[in-house]
């Protein structure tokens, strides 16, 4: 026996037959022997209805019943049932949790890692009572200190396995509890043994356990039970659980009496729990909850001038909420009277304030938070509501003069992430050029922006930009934006063209060779400096005909709009305009310095033997970057139409290469993808980060390029595999179809699909194309039969050489010249 999994039946045990089926379709994906204990506590005869329906069902569910009579608790029920457990391994669950199909798959393959482990955890998705989701649940890595971990709920219910084995360490439940018991329990393993918690970064359940779904009240129970149990382990309790409690009861999460209000179930908690807190900790927690009818007026006060002055409204909010800072979009929920100060305090927090220029130099922001209220600045004031100390020293009943001069003494100390006069009036950072020069005083030319150095599909971007512009005689420079995603920075050819860290690009033009969310968040960091007096034209990358809502704050950065295909152009149509943004598709230079040193016969003979390839077989290659979707790129596809096009044990000596850039942490889909292909001799995995030079060298080794991609922006590997004169095997959906043209292309046809939530970021409900998998292996079969030739002089493939692409960057340049376009401020 693998795994026991501990099903907690309470109530009417809503949603018991759709766990149990979650369960088994997990263990026939996984393939585990694996035991579901029932555990009955407090059923309704609703809930024992549904039990002995399922039992008849399933005979193989066992019920775990005391002849005894009921436990007391929960704890004591769940224990009875661990001492009956046949496995080493026990997975909590309650009625209405689902299991996704991957995850007991997933956590097989931890478990077998880490032998030494005591919990294993994964993530998850707590749902409402419509099923929506209301919150994520993020594995926090396995050093994070307890306080994180509390402020975010320890780990994920319904996520969590333990290691019945290893008992003696962890003890058993606490059977006095009656609605915390398996937090304090968690909290208890975590502080003995927390180097043995292994964490998982993959969704594996949905939940309604952190509410009062099934049971009634459940909520508050566990907040003030594990509040009053933490005061007496460390002699006062953090505010933290109170806090969520009252989230939990504004999202309808938790109950509220009837007759009552949230804020009064909140207040009557606050005032049971309240032995457990320092003075500091109950004065934070009834200011921020508007619960101090001293404070209150001057909470609703600044509430008031914030809202009126449009702060969520502000386009630099805008973009760190939809790029960076999706939680500042959930500071609603609080007091009624404080979403908006909430909102400025966290911006004016170290963390943001010092982290992004954008907020600093932004004077619609400054103008704000220097609104008077009664002889201070508003952010005074927003400092002072922060403060349950200040408010103490200097009580609202006097007004607000003392703390006035106390401000302009002492504010700059304080707060000196701020930048504040003498009279604490908050000044905004000035420009590094002021006035900016307009862009037709400026020198005609182009400052590239992007990765310079990394090497990765969008470095080698900004690297082909510059030599076509260089083909062209078109002077450039290159502002470096660092990927910080793992990518190795090797690649150093435009080093003599690359300008210090801060100094402005000088050219008229700017060309912005960046994914859209890496451009907000360079924009944030460095402010719009080379933004301002310069004309920006981008050239986003996208993999959907419909541009993600979320992006759409970057629209008014663009002054022109570069997509590099034809697919890609589709999703940034309906934000151009003829004069003041025109669009104009600019597919990307693809060059390749002397492409036959690469298929040499002793080049692809000694690469092969580096790699440990037949020298005598047919290579299909698959390339992709385990950092990106693997839904996207669907290696399984490519796995599933080799296997069918050249089944095991044909005649015919075929290999599947998988080059794979390293993720930059634990990939379970990965993991199972090379276990899939260790079971096939024939597929041959290379992880490993490789020069230019060497992928080229891999790539002219190989005879067939296979990318049964569901989407691409642009397609810039297989156009190198067609340069080098490989058989090329692709979806027919994507930019790829630009250039895929002529004998040595095999396109594919894809349905199209809807993309499902959690497959490909920011693209939930757009669409792209399933390949046709039958079609597919066609097209393998009959493109290994074909010679490998070099790109003929007159295919599309031609139209990407550096110097038409050169040429077309030179005339679209000299175009917004013309035109006389001025910029966007």
């Amino acid at each position: 026996m693998d795994l026991t999994v501990q099903l907690l039946c309470c109530g009417h045990s809503t949603g018991l037959a759709a766990t149990v089926a979650s369960i088994r379709a997990a263990q026939r994906a996984a393939g585990l022997a694996i035991e579901v204990q029932l555990v009955p506590w407090q059923l309704t005869s609703q809930g024992f209805e549904a039990l002995t329906l399922l039992c008849s069902r399933d005979p193989q569910l066992l019920w775990i019943s005391d002849p005894g009579g009921e436990p007391a608790t929960e704890a004591m029920a769940l224990n009875q049932a661990a001492a009956l457990a046949r496995s080493p391994w026990i997975w909590w669950l309650e009625a209405d949790d689902t299991l996704l199909e991957n995850s007991l798959q997933s956590w097989a393959q931890v478990a077998a890692r880490h032998p030494e482990a005591l919990l294993i955890a994964g993530e998850g998705e707590e749902l409402d009572g419509d099923g929506s989701c209301v919150r994520d649940y993020y594995t926090l890595s396995a050093d994070a200190e307890l306080g994180q971990r509390l402020e975010q709920q320890l780990l994920c219910p319904g996520a969590v396995s333990w290691n019945r084995s290893r008992r003696a360490l962890l003890g058993p439940l606490p059977e006095q509890l009656t609605a915390s018991y398996r937090e304090l329990w968690l909290l208890q393993a975590l502080e003995r043994c927390g180097e043995r918690l292994v964490v998982v970064p993959e969704v594996w359940v949905r939940t309604h356990q952190l509410s009062d779904w099934q049971q009634p009240g459940r909520c508050r129970r566990r907040a003030l039970e594990l509040t009053e149990q933490l005061a007496a382990r460390w002699g006062q309790a953090p505010g933290e659980l109170l806090h969520r409690y009252g989230l939990q009861l504004q999202r309808g999460e938790a109950q509220v009496a009837v007759g009552s209000t949230a804020l009064q179930e909140l207040e009557t908690a606050l005032e049971e729990a309240r032995p457990c807190f320092d003075a500091g900790t109950w004065r934070r927690l009834r200011v921020g909850w508007g619960l101090d009818p001293q404070i209150r007026p001057w909470q609703q006060r600044a509430e008031q001038l914030l809202a009126q002055g449009g702060l969520e409204r502000l386009w630099c909010v805008t973009l760190l909420r939809n790029l960076l800072h999706p939680e500042l979009g959930a500071l609603q929920l609080g007091s009624p009277w404080g979403p908006h100060v909430r909102l400025a305090e966290r911006l004016l927090s170290p963390e943001l304030w010092s982290q992004y220029r954008l907020l600093r130099q932004d004077s619609e922001l400054t103008a704000l938070l220097n609104r008077p209220v009664e002889g201070v600045p508003l952010v005074a004031l927003l400092h002072w509501l922060g403060e349950p100390s200040l408010q103490q020293r200097y009580p609202p009943a006097d007004g607000l003069e003392a703390f006035a001069g106390w401000w302009a003494e002492q504010g700059a100390a304080c707060c000196p992430h701020l930048r504040l006069t003498a009279a604490g009036i908050l000044e905004a950072e000035p420009w590094e050029e002021d006035p900016a020069a307009p862009p037709e005083l400026r020198p005609f030319g182009v400052n590239l922006i992007g990765h310079a150095f990394e090497m990765f599909g969008i470095g080698e971007d900004v690297r082909m930009a510059a030599l076509a512009l260089e083909s062209a005689g078109v002077p450039y420079c290159a502002v470096n934006v660092p990927a910080n995603n793992g990518a190795a920075a090797s690649d150093r050819s435009l080093e003599p063209h690359t300008l210090p860290p801060g100094e402005l690009g000088p050219y008229r033009f700017n060309l912005v060779c960046l994914a859209a969310p890496s451009h907000g968040a360079w924009i944030a960091r460095e402010g719009l400096a080379q933004q301002r007096g310069r004309t920006t034209i981008v050239a986003w990358p996208w993999e959907t005909q419909t541009w993600p809502q979320a992006w759409e704050c970057l629209i008014p950065l663009a002054d022109g709009l570069w997509p590099s295909s034809t697919f890609t152009a589709k999703a940034l149509e309906p934000f151009s305009d003829p004069v003041s943004r025109p669009l104009r598709v600019m597919p990307m230079a693809v060059h390749i310095d002397h492409p036959e040193q690469f298929r040499t016969p002793g080049r692809r003979r000694a690469t092969r033997e580096r790699w440990g390839l037949d020298p005598e077989a047919t290579l299909v290659l698959f390339v992709f970057d385990v950092k990106s979707s693997l839904e996207r790129k669907n290696p399984w596809g490519a796995i599933q139409a080799f296997q069918q096009a050249f089944p095991q044990g044909s005649q015919q000596n075929v290999q599947l290469v998988i080059k794979a850039l390293r993720p930059g942490s634990a990939n379970p889909q990965w993991e199972r993808l090379q276990q899939q292909a260790a079971q096939d001799p024939r597929l041959q995995v290379i992880e490993a980060d490789l020069s230019r030079s060497e992928l080229l060298a891999l790539i002219g080794s190989c005879d067939v390029f296979l990318s049964l991609h569901r989407s691409e922006g642009f397609g810039r590997g297989i156009a190198e595999a067609g340069i080098l004169g490989l058989q090329v095997v692709a979806s027919a959906w994507g930019g790829n179809v630009d250039f895929c043209q002529g004998e040595n292309f095999h396109l594919v046809p894809c349905t199209p699909t809807r993309i499902h939530p959690g497959a490909y970021a920011h693209a939930e409900g757009h669409t792209w194309g399933e390949p046709d998998l039958s079609i597919a292996v066609q097209q393998l079969r009959q493109a290994i039969c074909r010679p490998a030739s070099p790109a003929s002089t007159d295919s599309a493939l031609q139209h990407l050489a550096i110097t038409a692409t050169g040429q077309r960057y030179r005339q679209a340049l000299h175009a917004h010249v013309h035109a006389g376009q001025a910029p966007n401020p």
